[in-house]
């Protein structure tokens, strides 16, 4: 999600466009969807109060004057280009197909990582989004009693203003493997590592804190999955529990002592130490397999698949971004520059903040990664207007998807008309 929003936001990409056309004069919003091959349709503006729309009612009809919303790459790039009648007819009346039943939301476990002074604007914008009864954990070094009045500080009680939430406070070091193994991390659906406020003004040093404790993490999630599987792995014994930051140094200097091992065969002193080539190009996998996350993609076992914890690191340094990038890391938000790129959209186009308000709450219509086989059967013959047709039985507006195996996104594909294997 993280990385549609940073497709949708700023000017590389696509962006949000709005025109008027007199094609679109007494036509249907779902007819709308289909008129304009180089784009998406997400919405309107009405001519009468200049509101902005997203996903209108299906008995919306553009008006004289009516603006449509689209996602499209430029402003130049789009146009209007009428489908057949057996195509409208095909999408608009004949497409069906068995949903099922929505599942119920079921009570979910969620942690956050740091503390920040806005933490209380996240938890409010958490609580709608999820089921009743769900907890969430907050775990930093800062004492409770400042976490609590910080939170009232800011206008959030806690004992009144959640609907869904409870809190929990955990307190500890989020470089320190002891403390974390003492959360349970398997047991939680999602976690969250925040930019700790304490480090707010070195923007380096609180990038490297925020990745070592996802490198920690995850390899504490490897370890359990292994412990799981029955297996002993090959990562190296877990004998240092308290391990923190050097830990990872440590472990992460495995390509510079190889360039020393590499005219000199397979065992060489380096300084004071004695190492084997095997054992160091091991850690230097190691490092590069946590890095890629590829120390889960060895197992099968559903069991163990649903241990799995999705891991999400803040960072806020862009050179940062550009560095983990090249190592393959791809659970990460690069929250600045996110709020730089909605207040140039902004800047640019005032109505845009009116979707970007919508999109980016709990209230309204937001952005979601789904399943496809919410929507087809795998292996299914279909096109990106098929797929179009089938989301409107559930009101849902479909602007992109991500292949299986791939972390590309594809927003606004070409050819919506060709019809592929999903």
């Amino acid at each position: 999600l993280a990385r549609v929003l940073d497709g949708l936001l700023g000017f590389d990409g696509h962006e949000f466009y709005f025109s008027s056309h007199p094609e679109l004069n007494g036509k249907s919003f779902e007819e709308a969807l289909y008129m304009f091959p180089n784009a998406v349709v997400i919405g309107a503006k009405t001519s009468e109060s200049n509101k902005v729309i997203i996903n209108p009612d299906r008995d919306f009809r553009f008006g004289l004057g009516d603006e449509v919303v689209v996602l499209a790459e430029d402003e130049d790039t789009y146009s209007v280009d009428l489908p057949t009648e057996k195509e409208l007819k095909s999408w608009c009346k004949d497409m069906s197909y068995d949903t099922g039943e929505t599942p119920v939301p079921e009570p979910e476990r969620v942690l956050f990582i740091g503390w920040r002074r806005d933490l209380d604007d996240m938890i409010v914008q958490l609580d709608p989004y999820v089921a009743k009864g769900s907890e969430l954990v907050l775990f930093s070094q800062q004492d409770v009693k400042q976490r609590i009045k910080s939170m009232e500080d800011g206008g959030l009680n806690v004992d009144v203003d959640l609907q869904n939430l409870t809190i929990k406070h955990e307190i500890g070091n989020s470089i320190s493997r002891r403390h974390l193994k003492r959360l349970g991390l398997q047991d939680f659906n999602s976690v969250l590592i925040l930019a700790d406020e304490q480090l707010e003004l070195d923007v380096t040093k609180m990038d490297s804190r925020s990745l070592t404790t996802l490198l920690l993490i995850r390899d504490i999630n490897h370890r359990s999955i292994l412990e799981l599987n029955g297996s002993s792995g090959s990562s190296g014994s877990d004998e240092s529990s308290g391990s923190t930051e050097e830990e990872m140094k440590k472990k992460s200097g495995g390509a510079e002592v190889k360039k020393k091992l590499k005219k000199s065969g397979s065992k060489r002193s380096v300084g004071n130490h004695r190492l084997d080539l095997a054992e160091v190009v091991d850690k230097e996998r190691w490092i590069q397999d946590v890095l890629k996350g590829g120390v889960h993609s060895h197992t099968d076992d559903e069991k163990v698949k649903k241990k799995r914890t999705p891991i999400i690191s803040e960072i806020l340094d862009p050179k940062t971004k550009l560095l983990i990038q090249s190592g393959s890391v791809s659970d990460f938000v690069a929250s600045n520059e996110l709020i730089s790129k909605a207040l140039a959209m902004v800047a640019e186009s005032l109505e845009v903040a009116q979707i970007l308000r919508e999109l980016l709450s709990a209230e309204g219509h937001e952005v979601y990664m789904r399943d496809t086989q919410r929507y087809l059967r795998p292996g299914e013959f279909l096109s990106f207007y098929d797929v179009t047709a089938r989301c409107r039985l559930l009101n849902e507006i479909f602007i992109g998807y991500c292949a299986t195996g791939s972390s590309e996104i594809q927003l606004n594909p070409s050819n919506k008309r060709k019809k592929r294997r999903w």
